[in-house]
């Protein structure tokens, strides 16, 4: 495709920025361009870079979901910024291979900004009002994390559970990204289990440990749900509820 100045311009800013930032990357960078000077040298060169970059020009053409009815210029460009990113990961050019991991983080990303932007401009900037509300909605939340947020769309958007499930998982990924290592859901699966298993087999504790044992049953079948979503890396299927989740928003505060 045509580079055109504009593209130059952004890819030498970006450069900029990440050389400031981040040590690592300009020691590379200094290197790439110690040494000679051609024309011929210079551009092979500044490839290197754009590929070590992994810029994609096409991918920053493309707006999905639209951002555009965010009044908060900073808002709606991090939104178009982590969306475009998040393609990035998704098609492997931001580190040379596809990442789920980091694909659902940055989608996170969007989700939490899109939530905390519609609850502000609904309900205006004082927390407890919104914690307040959030209880009314379910009286089991006690602070003001992403997953009573998200909850709450139900009430907001007369959503049910399967509207916002995707989310939800979302939200798993970005937790297990952050918290646990390779493998460790099917090991806490499999802890549950043992746990379930133990606690079912000690005579006369069912009726005594019936509240437990139901809570283990329920976690349990909540972690192979989770897996059973996650295992095929659903792509589409966090792009299509982050998408989601933009649209209803628009519709709620433009309509």
């Amino acid at each position: 495709m045509e580079f055109t100045e504009e593209h130059i311009a952004q890819l030498l800013n970006f450069v900029e920025d990440v050389y400031k930032r981040v040590p690592e990357f300009a020691k590379g960078v200094r290197k790439i361009v110690n040494g000679e000077s051609s024309t011929e040298v210079k551009s092979q060169k500044l490839d290197k870079i754009e590929k070590y970059l992994s810029l994609d020009y096409g991918i920053d053409d493309v707006v999905n979901p639209d951002y555009s009815f965010i009044s908060d210029a900073q808002v709606r460009d991090t939104l178009n910024a982590d969306y475009r990113e998040m393609l990035r990961f998704r098609y492997g050019t931001r580190e040379h291979s596809v990442n789920f991991g980091e694909f659902a983080r940055y989608a996170n990303l969007q989700m939490e900004m899109l939530v905390n932007y519609y609850y502000y401009t609904t309900y205006g900037p004082d927390l407890n009002d919104l914690l307040n509300l959030l209880k009314s909605y379910d009286p089991k939340v006690k602070f003001l994390s992403l997953n009573a947020k998200v909850n709450g769309l139900k009430w907001e958007f007369s959503w049910n559970y399967y509207d916002i499930k995707d989310l939800l998982n979302i939200i798993s990924v970005r937790n297990d990204e952050s918290h646990r290592s390779p493998g460790s859901l099917m090991v806490e699966i499999s802890n549950k289990e043992k746990e379930l298993e133990e606690l079912t087999k000690k005579k006369d504790s069912y009726t005594e440990n019936k509240v437990k044992i139901d809570e283990l049953k329920q976690k349990i079948s909540s972690l192979k749900n989770f897996k059973k979503w996650l295992d095929p890396y659903p792509f589409d299927e966090v792009s299509s509820a982050i998408k989601k989740l933009s649209d209803r928003i628009r519709e709620q505060l433009t309509y």
